[in-house]
């Protein structure tokens, strides 16, 4: 009787020990899989910011070093603009659900006229809206493929006609791949 208590004593640490196990294994497991699909290597989606430019954006990552490239058409009557900006981005912390970056930006706005109604939309006398800045910001990154960036700095833009630095700020909405 006393083999038998102590054998089954045995297997019922042995399967605790291996329970808990399993399931320490299994958070870090979880832990590493939101981390995967929060930094994938491509991001497609839709930023808007005073520097970054504002349009459809394409986010490429290397480690912790990431290029976005935005671009954008508008038209409205007559009025129409072309939209082009890259920010370097860089990763300093990584999250279960959020990543906080620091970023450096640039873009360049273009107004298009149109000489003549059956000619095609050319840069006539190029009015051009510029911006330059840099600042921190954050990744919300859950569960789902698609995340919001929210980076807020200073810099300096033409749109405001003055060479005075600004607090600045963009957002963004992107779909990992």
């Amino acid at each position: 009787m006393k083999k038998l208590i102590i054998t089954l004593s045995l297997i019922a640490g042995f399967s605790t020990a291996q329970l808990t196990a399993q399931v320490s294994n299994k958070a870090r497991t979880e832990h590493i899989r939101l981390n995967t699909v929060a930094n994938s290597k491509v991001h497609v989606g839709f930023s808007a910011g005073a520097t970054g430019g504002v349009g459809l954006s394409t986010r490429f990552w290397y480690k912790s070093i990431g290029i976005q490239t935005t671009a954008g058409y508008f038209g409205v009557n007559e009025d129409r603009q072309i939209s082009a900006g890259l920010t370097l981005l860089g990763r300093f912390y990584r999250g279960k659900s959020v990543n906080l970056l620091v970023f450096a930006s640039h873009s360049e706005t273009f107004d298009l006229d149109s000489p003549n109604e059956g000619s095609r939309y050319v840069i006539a006398k190029p009015k051009v809206v510029s911006g330059t800045g840099a600042g921190m910001g954050f990744e919300f990154a859950s569960r789902a493929k698609t995340g919001f960036s929210l980076l807020l700095g200073f810099g300096q833009s033409t749109f405001f006609q003055s060479n005075v630095v600004n607090a600045i700020a963009e957002v963004g909405i992107h779909h990992r791949f």
